[in-house]
């Protein structure tokens, strides 16, 4: 089994539906990948808010993780995917706990499945992604799309 590698890269370009009193400098994007425990992106209040990933090249998404501020996670995410010049197909759902762990799931079987946000033993099932994937995360809907 190949290890798993990360799959934003400086070549990666990101979009955010909004963030928290448009303070950029404290809650923008940046934050999303820089590793930091202490910085975070935070969305502004209301329903669909999203990431948006454009990758380089085509990818191949087996895992993915989420870590939230306890208390303010959402019930359902979603992972969806397809082209750039066609509309996301889901490709699977998945329910983070409400808690500030960092949640992993490389449970995306195919096309429709539902799943908890835990770390799973075993093989994880690779699922391809040519073009623009999405991960939304719910009852608020804030989706994150990974965009090849």
């Amino acid at each position: 089994m190949a290890t798993p590698v990360p799959l934003v890269c400086s070549q990666t370009v990101s979009r955010v539906s909004s963030v928290l009193n448009r303070d950029v400098k404290q809650f923008g994007k940046k934050n999303l990948f820089d590793e930091q425990d202490e910085t975070c992106w935070n969305s502004d209040q209301g329903s669909s808010q999203w990431v948006m990933l454009e990758f380089p090249q085509p990818v191949r998404v087996s895992q993915v993780q989420i870590q939230f501020q306890g208390g303010f996670a959402s019930r359902q995410g979603r992972l969806e995917g397809g082209r750039k010049s066609e509309s996301l197909e889901k490709i699977g759902d998945f329910y983070p706990q409400d808690n500030n762990s960092l949640q992993i799931s490389s449970l995306f079987c195919g096309k429709g499945g539902a799943h908890g946000l835990e770390a799973k033993s075993g093989r994880p099932r690779d699922v391809e992604v040519p073009q623009e994937a999405s991960v939304g995360v719910g009852e608020k809907r804030q989706v994150y799309r990974y965009v090849n």
